[in-house]
């Protein structure tokens, strides 16, 4: 039977292997947030400059004319959620453009004499406003991963606010970009009934 002191050493020894465990799988976990951090951060400071100008008078405007930095934040991030949902709606449709833009290209009984019209622009476009759309409802690094719990209780999401507004301008410029190619392709969707319903009629 063993002695009191072996039971501790032996759960001594359990614990400092399960602490190494959780060590080497959180460094791993790590290595890819460090790893698109820097990679975002450097995007967003580079392309964007202070967007604290072109951001927070409104939002203190909208609460009334008071807000701290902690409730901006919070508003900031309310917007991206909204962002998101816009996306997210937006890829749905964007996927529903390529089905039809499928059915159009696919072979029936009988031969179209020529593709579609405008088949190819539809497609690209369509494509590229969901990789947009994939940029707006992306996950840049962990939340809240500038905030500084160190720091003066003043400045503790000062970096935080700093990218979180760069992030905030930089996805309503990709939705608002996604939208116009979503809308062009419905344009180029409209010009090409004539020719399916004529392809309908010669079937």
């Amino acid at each position: 039977m063993q002695s009191v002191v072996e039971v501790l050493i032996s759960n001594r020894g359990s614990i400092r292997r399960a602490e190494a465990t959780m060590s080497w799988q959180w460094h791993v976990w790590r290595w890819l947030f460090d790893g698109q951090r820097v990679v975002w951060s450097s995007v967003l400071l580079f392309v964007l400059p202070d967007c604290a100008p072109h951001v927070d008078p409104k939002i203190i405007a909208k609460l009334g004319g008071k807000a701290d930095k902690r409730v901006i934040l919070e508003e900031i991030y309310r917007l991206l959620g909204i962002l998101d949902t816009k996306a997210s709606a937006l890829m749905r449709y964007n996927g529903v453009i390529l089905a039809v833009a499928t059915l159009m290209i696919r072979p029936g009984p009988v031969p179209p004499a020529a593709p579609p019209p405008y088949i190819q622009p539809i497609i690209y476009l369509t494509l590229f406003s969901i990789l947009l759309c994939l940029f707006v409802v992306g996950v840049f690094w962990r939340f809240l991963d500038f905030v500084d719990p160190h720091a003066a209780a003043e400045a503790q999401i000062d970096h935080e606010l700093d990218m979180i507004r760069r992030v905030l301008v930089l996805r309503e410029g990709f939705y608002q970009l996604a939208w116009l190619l979503s809308a062009a392709v419905s344009v180029l969707l409209v010009m090409s009934l004539p020719h399916l319903v004529k392809a309908a009629g010669a079937g």
